[in-house]
């Protein structure tokens, strides 16, 4: 089966070069969102979001189109098929049923600023009037939490700035990069403090709920986007700073925490090298990433095989679970609960035990591990990791799942089927969408 498998996408890899289709994509982008997305003087659409989309346009040889407005009449356009994606913007709970999202582009932290003498003891002190604005994306979150804020409206972020390098403004709201090594946080402006962060997110693009060929041509062109060229786009902007060389009379502390830091990252290695974990996770800490919900690295299934509408057996659950455990091996890993339904509650592995020859979690693990082999291959068993978790006077079944260093294919009949992980959903890709991704995926594998 191995050797099929290969055969069948060395196949495929070598046709796939010339078959993309170019096609126009519109992409909405909110045009007051300085310095990410924007118009600038001339309105041509500027910022690191227009970036990202056009390397992505690059990727998938597809033709782009930018439309603009608020945030609002940009969510609108797409839900009305007026535009085929958003820009980029946060993750909402009101938009999870007619949104689908996208891997994340940038982290960011909505940061509430004061001018320096103006320290109030709590949030609810704030008298003075505090910058914002208008359309922003974290405008509803500010409103939704601090009500009492005496918020001043701009219709710009230029205007905003004017009044804030006057120090006209007591204080302001403004997103900030969530910043990594090598980067460094960005030093306030003269005269202002960082006072709280209101929200860090993470900006995703968004297609519409049920449009599932731009979604996988989202996913497949995201997948292909390298780190440096993230890097190449971020470094061109200069709200991002680089970290600043260490001083001489640092050297030897640095060195000495490099030197310490190696040997850990060593002693690391070679300890989890047998049996890496996407999560490290201590048993009794799974509740904390249950109570979280479903997200692009955990999913929620209800059994293994007991059907609880129709109250009886049913196979096709098996395939199920055997499509979820296939994307986290194809994307970059995850964690699977199985007897936990979709609001998080533990319904516990009762009715599936009663449907094993051995009724316990050794019929369970049994069954599960068949389940693998038969759909996926024995062979990738050591990227999955299972355990039995006692959940209170029930018992759950928790799934490790890691990546793949190879192309997961789930036998379902004479077919063989590709999945990858969406945002809180395993998507299935065609067989030319699933050569694409699998050249870009695992590009780095020698």
């Amino acid at each position: 089966m191995i050797i099929k498998r290969y055969v069948f996408v060395l196949f495929f890899l070598l046709m796939i070069d010339e078959s993309v289709v170019s096609q126009t994509i519109k992409v909405a982008y909110p045009n007051n969102f300085y310095p990410y997305s924007y118009r600038d003087s001339t309105g041509k659409p500027t910022g690191f979001l227009i970036d990202w989309w056009r390397l992505w346009a690059k990727k998938t040889h597809a033709n782009i189109e930018f439309v603009s407005g608020t945030n609002t009449e940009c969510i609108r356009l797409v839900l009305s098929d007026s535009a085929d994606a958003l820009a980029g913007l946060y993750f909402d709970m009101e938009l999870k049923d007619h949104l689908q999202y996208g891997e994340f582009i940038l982290r960011l932290k909505s940061i509430l600023f004061l001018e320096n003498g103006y320290k109030p003891q709590s949030a609810d002190q704030i008298t003075k009037p505090v910058g914002i604005v208008r359309n922003e994306l974290t405008e509803k979150v500010v409103k939704r939490r601090f009500p009492h804020l005496n918020l001043q409206y701009f219709k710009s972020y230029r205007e905003m700035k004017a009044m804030i390098d006057q120090h006209v403004l007591a204080g302001f709201i403004y997103e900030y990069p969530d910043l990594r090594p090598p980067y460094k946080e960005i030093p306030p402006p003269k005269g202002y403090s960082q006072y709280l962060v209101i929200r860090a997110d993470k900006i995703r693009p968004a297609v519409r709920e049920g449009n599932d060929p731009m979604i996988r041509l989202l996913m497949i062109g995201a997948a292909q986007i390298s780190d440096a060229e993230i890097q190449q786009i971020v470094d061109s902007y200069t709200f991002l700073k680089k970290q600043s060389q260490v001083p001489w009379n640092g050297l030897i502390i640095a060195f000495s925490i490099v030197l310490l830091g190696s040997v850990y990252l060593v002693f690391l290695f070679r300890f989890r090298k047998r049996n890496r974990l996407t999560f490290d996770l201590k048993e009794a800490e799974w509740h904390q990433i249950v109570s979280k919900g479903e997200s692009d690295k955990v999913e929620f299934k209800s059994s293994l095989r007991w059907d609880y509408r129709q109250e009886k057996v049913n196979k096709a659950l098996e395939h199920v679970i055997a499509k979820t455990i296939s994307a986290f091996l194809n994307t970059e890993g995850g964690i699977l609960f199985i007897g936990v339904d979709d609001a998080g509650n533990t319904i516990g592995l009762i009715p599936d035990y009663q449907t094993m020859s051995k009724k316990n979690s050794d019929g369970f693990l049994l069954a599960l591990t068949d389940l693998v082999n038969r759909y996926l291959g024995k062979e990738f068993h050591r990227f999955i990791s299972t355990r039995i978790i006692a959940a209170g006077a029930a018992e759950i079944c928790m799934v490790t799942v890691n990546k793949s260093d190879s192309p997961v294919f789930v036998e379902n009949g004479n077919e063989q089927e590709f999945f990858i992980r969406a945002p809180a959903s395993s998507q299935p890709l065609n067989m030319r969408e699933a050569m694409e991704y699998i050249q870009s995926h695992w590009a780095k594998k020698s």
